[in-house]
């Protein structure tokens, strides 16, 4: 199997692209880590002074913006060994941490009951909060893979401790009903999160984020891709391919590939796109 070029591995040479690099790790350091933490602290109990920043995080997606940075602030330091970008994921884990229940595991900047709505159907007031837990998931797995940071990994495994217990007591009906709204690639970080711990639990859990009943015509070769909306769909079909990655099972395989070249030849568009 082809592996990727560790992010440190990799130098560039161009001045446009050194000069982009460099203006994308001074934007990150622009940004207040306590102003994206700020939600979780307020769900945890933990006491925090700093003012939320607005957007998306004022919504009922909170939270989602700090998982996206801290999986750039982790692959950024890999990638140049900039001490201070560690220093922030170090921070951002060691606040989570803190901001994490010591009893279940929860682990969020949005209050639990958003996913009891989720689970009953009941979306009003919330809106995709697998969505945003997914890229949580991410962030933290980041840290732990591209800054070493061992404290990260734990959250992540207890966090993913939680997962399997509401998971867990899904019927069939529920889990359709969960599935029902887009959750990212739950699936995809779950089994990220497998490959690292090998708990039973989070391999359970990965599984129950995989939409069988999309992969299933896919694998056949079916084009059911009408209507679907690719930032929903996408990540799904990466976590297929992470479960073949992780446990080597030729049909997720199958799935990525026939969706691949169903995307490419049916539904691009000749100026790039789907």
């Amino acid at each position: 199997m082809k592996k990727d070029f560790d992010l440190s591995s990799v130098k560039l040479l161009n001045a446009y692209e050194c000069n982009a690099f460099a203006l994308e790790v001074r934007y990150l350091k622009s940004l207040d880590a306590d102003r994206l933490l700020r939600g979780f602290c307020d769900i945890g109990g933990v006491k925090s002074d700093a003012a939320l920043y607005g957007g998306w995080e004022t919504s009922a997606i909170q939270g989602h913006t700090m998982g996206h940075y801290l999986s750039a602030v982790s692959k950024a330091y890999a990638a140049c060994g900039d001490i201070e970008l560690k220093n922030i994921a170090d921070h951002i884990i060691s606040v989570l941490a803190e901001c994490q229940s010591s009893e279940s595991g929860y682990l969020a900047a949005i209050p639990e009951e958003h996913y009891d709505r989720i689970e009953q159907g009941k979306t009003e007031g919330t809106w995709v909060p697998w969505y945003s837990m997914h890229k949580i998931f991410s962030g933290l797995i980041n840290a732990y893979e591209f800054t070493g940071n061992t404290q990260a990994l734990d959250v992540a495994s207890r966090l993913g401790d939680w997962v399997y217990g509401r998971a867990s007591e899904w019927s069939e009906d529920m889990h359709r009903t969960v599935l029902n709204v887009e959750y990212g690639g739950m699936n995809d970080c779950l089994y990220q999160l497998y490959s690292h711990t090998k708990s039973e639990k989070h391999l359970f859990a990965a599984h129950r984020f995989d939409e069988i009943s999309l992969f299933e015509p896919l694998y056949n070769g079916e084009d059911i891709l009408d209507g679907k909306h690719a930032n929903t769909t996408i990540p799904k079909i990466i976590g297929a391919l992470n479960r073949y990655i992780v446990l080597g099972e030729e049909y997720y395989l199958r799935v990525a590939e026939n969706f691949w070249d169903i995307v490419v030849n049916n539904h691009t568009y000749i100026t790039g796109g789907n």
